[in-house]
């Protein structure tokens, strides 16, 4: 473990140099929190003239940042606890330093209050987009004090605006339409509304600064049309030679298809043409004529109709073609109305959503204006955290801020640095924007900025999770094709080192099947039916993972359940909960209100009933010392009358009142000291908010949302589960492809997007079907990967049998890669014994 330990140290410590510009790739549950945190007070250590407000902490979403600014003053209290010569030893085994004893805990103890009083930046991009846009609104184009609808409000408004036009479209737009709706069949409208809020960013990003024509040819040429394909759409004919052999065919054998056609007049006879020539699949047939036929007819009769199934074959491919490009340009059409009258109703009622915010930062960053100047005097050191997650503009935002602090002065000697964390590996979010590419042309960029002062380090040990873990992860992952996919280039796969010895097991259990289910009578309830079907495959397989928590007698906190999707959440809840086992639920808790009351004092001291709430929730007075505060505050501002310790404590928050709402809050949940997932919503809120004032009046209009709680089972998505860890977790829900285009109806590719006629229409369909197989392939991968090393010490993946199991789905790329499993029963066993060896391997 010693050795182990040592060699994680100094990955990390790697990058801890003050003077370099790092980039990171850290593997799951190699601490890349902690080294961002440590980073942080590395820099302020090397620069004594550093102030911690001069450093900017980004992270992809409020959880990161929540817990980032966090770890930060907690670090710093338990130092400061300390003796002095105690403070010392753990400053320099945790951090590089060239201050003297007397100077190092001068500084340390000197930065507890900087902290507290002006803390770093820690925010989401698009709560720093609004924490400088909220400074500089007009020079970014936004009026003052505008408003930000958060994402269930934007959605809401984007569903209302198609509904407004749904309702009013006429003439062009109506038959774009109709045409739509008619395309997606029953459920057109839901299809079409979902479709649009579903992909909104990418047809926002497509649309953005381009006209319909451009789009349009841009799209012609990707198809290869030239504009004289307008004949497909015309009947399909029977040339006169055609007509001929058919006439000849009909006349040897009158119950011959032949006749048939003939017999048909107008649109039947096309039909009937088309089938006489073309399989279902709409390929020219094997064999137009049989053998007997021909020797009647002659091979001459052959050749014509041979040539007369290539030209209907032509013409029913380019009919597909041609309808799905009108297709796609009445997508565009209807998107750009949808997109016009969002961003007219967004500008009626002087609100902006996320998107604005980053556009509005775009431009700013681009002006070079005098809020740029300030942002650079401002900060001076940059630190990224998720950078794998991020969208192609988040990328340029971050690229463009990353250029400033490297090229910026601000009067004083000392380094400006750039340090970026990611795992390219963990990257899940495509669907929200996220190009992990973009995170290694980071590293690149980086590189040729920085020049000599550039390090790229690799974290590949973990103090998460137990050896036979890691083992299985790696024998999943460290094939040459699949490290590729899953890491977005060609590298070895990073081998993943346990940092702590202890017992791990993974395990493989037989795929649930469903029972063989009772056929109903017809005319039977429908609950009889339905307890006639059983249970099913998925239902059985969440109750199995319920037998065997009891079974174990697994404490139900250190138990995560992982899958695909979000109905199969509510599906294994309902089943663990009829078993009585207690399933992480919504909770509501007095420390939200305690903390809501602090942000009601922070925006007004003189409010008496927050003061109150305040000082019993955070200080745990009781009645008698609120009566001893009202009788010396008298007639005066209670606040005024509070001493020792609380007072600095409330001259600190409401020193924060002036700043972004979100540091208050952080700084509010901090002194809490509870469980943070509880504040989840209200941090949330804080970051949406524009100023204290907004975040208040929120407070007074709304009720707090909800926090999960963390008692009992959890039951997650892998979305969700990013970022978690639990002792045990079991990943189910493991059967499903790979990769489904099926229910996809548009295609998106490089800066165009087309409906989908069908495979082998258009060799540009074909490409885009296969890059996004390829890129689905990849998520999935990912996907796996993140569900895997979410667990400590003990791994189950299951599952049931679906109708169609994939070949490429989970389950089976485990069960496929692991050697060495060793059988208990039908269940396959991987596991570490105490000391280190793998039984079977």
């Amino acid at each position: 473990m010693g050795q182990r330990l040592a060699a994680a140290n100094l990955q990390q410590q790697l990058a801890l140099d003050a003077q370099q510009n790092v980039w990171i790739s850290a593997s799951a549950g190699s601490g890349k929190t902690d080294v961002l945190v440590r980073r942080m007070l590395a820099l302020l250590l090397a620069d004594e003239g550093l102030q911690p407000r001069e450093i900017i902490a980004l992270t992809y979403t409020r959880a990161g940042a929540r817990e980032m600014a966090e770890r930060l003053p907690a670090m710093l209290e338990k130092w400061c606890a300390l003796e002095d010569a105690a403070l010392v030893q753990v400053v320099r085994a945790a951090l590089p330093t060239v201050l003297d004893d007397a100077a190092l805990v001068a500084r340390v103890r000197g930065l507890l209050v900087s902290v507290r009083v002006a803390p770093p930046l820690v925010a989401t991009i698009h709560a720093l987009a609004q924490n400088i846009l909220a400074r500089a609104p007009l020079e970014a184009g936004l009026l003052p004090g505008f408003e930000l609808l958060d994402g269930g409000a934007g959605e809401a408004l984007l569903r209302e605006i198609q509904h407004r036009l749904l309702v009013q479209a006429d003439g062009p737009l109506r038959e774009v339409l109709a045409l739509l709706l008619d395309e997606l069949g029953e459920y057109g409208w839901r299809d079409l509304s979902n479709l649009l809020v579903r992909e909104w960013w990418r047809l926002r990003e497509l649309l953005a600064g381009r006209e319909l024509a451009e789009l349009l040819r841009a799209l012609d040429t990707a198809l290869g049309l030239r504009g004289d394909e307008g004949w497909a759409l015309g009947a399909v004919r029977i040339l006169d030679d055609e007509m001929a052999v058919l006439r000849r065919v009909a006349g040897e054998f009158s119950d011959h298809a032949a006749a048939a056609v003939l017999a048909l007049r107008g649109r039947r006879q096309e039909v009937a043409w088309r089938q006489f020539l073309l399989t279902k699949d709409g390929t020219v047939r094997k064999n137009i004529l049989k053998k007997d036929v021909v020797k009647v007819v002659g091979e001459e009769a052959v050749e014509v109709l041979g040539r007369a199934a290539q030209r209907v074959e032509t013409q029913m491919r380019l009919r597909k073609v041609l309808r799905g490009r009108q297709l796609t340009e009445a997508l565009l059409v209807w998107g750009m109305a949808v997109r016009g009258a969002y961003g007219a109703e967004k500008q009626r009622r002087g609100v902006v959503d996320y998107a604005d915010l980053l556009d509005a930062l775009e431009t700013l960053l681009a002006k070079q204006g005098a809020a740029v100047a300030q942002l650079e005097q401002q900060y001076k050191h940059l630190l990224l955290d998720e950078g794998q997650d991020n969208s192609p503009q988040q990328g340029r935002i971050v690229a463009a801020l990353c250029k400033l602090l490297l090229a910026g002065e601000v009067g004083r000697e000392g380094a400006r640095t750039v340090l970026a964390v990611g795992d390219v590996k963990q990257s899940i979010f495509r669907f929200q924007g996220a190009k992990p590419e973009l995170f290694l042309a980071l590293r690149d960029e980086l590189q040729r900025w920085a020049g000599v002062n550039f390090r790229a380090v690799d974290m590949t040990h973990s103090f998460r999770s137990a050896h036979a873990i890691l083992a299985a992860v790696d024998a999943v992952f460290a094939a040459p094709d699949v490290a590729a996919l899953v890491q977005g280039e060609v590298r070895e796969w990073p081998v993943h080192k346990a940092v702590w010895e202890r017992a791990g097991r993974v395990e493989v259990w037989p795929l649930m099947v469903a029972p063989t289910s009772e056929k109903a009578a017809p005319w039977a309830l429908a609950e009889e039916r339905l307890a006639a079907q059983g249970e099913s495959a998925a239902a059985g397989c969440f109750r199995q993972i319920g037998q065997w928590i009891l079974a174990q007698q697994l404490v139900a906190d250190e138990v995560m359940i992982v899958v695909r999707k979000n109905e199969m959440v509510a599906l294994a809840a309902g089943v663990l909960r009829g078993m009585g086992i207690k399933v992480a639920a919504a909770v509501r808790d007095g420390a939200v209100e305690d903390v809501v009351a602090g942000v009601r004092w922070g925006f007004n001291p003189h409010d008496r009933v927050a003061l109150v709430t305040v000082l019993k929730g955070f200080f745990g007075w009781d009645d008698g010392q609120i009566l001893a505060l009202a009788a010396r505050a008298g007639d005066g501002a209670w606040h005024e009358a509070v001493g020792g310790e609380e007072a600095v404590w409330l001259a600190e928050i409401a020193a924060l009142r002036f700043g972004p709402p979100l540091a208050l809050v952080q700084r509010l949940v901090a002194s809490v000291g509870e469980d943070l997932e509880r504040f989840v919503p209200l941090l949330e809120w804080a970051e949406q908010a524009v100023d204290v004032r907004a975040l208040v009046a929120r407070l007074e209009r709304e009720d707090v949302p909800v926090a999960r709680g963390r008692e009992g089972v959890r039951i997650l998505t892998v979305h969700g589960a990013k970022g978690l860890q639990a002792k045990v977790v079991v990943v189910a829900d493991t059967t499903g492809a790979a990769s489904n285009l099926g229910r996809e109806r548009v295609l998106w590719g490089d800066g165009l997007v087309l409906f989908k006629s069908g495979k082998e229409v258009s060799d540009l369909e074909d490409a885009l079907i296969s890059e996004e197989e390829a890129r689905q392939l990849a998520d999935s991968w990912r996907g796996l990967y993140v569900a895997m090393t979410r667990a400590a010490d003990r791994l189950v993946i299951c599952g049931w049998q679906p109708d169609r199991q994939a070949k490429e789905c989970w389950y089976e790329w485990v069960l496929r890669a692991v050697e060495g499993w060793r059988l208990e029963g039908e269940v396959r066993v991987l596991e570490e014994a105490p000391e280190g060896d793998i039984y079977g391997s």
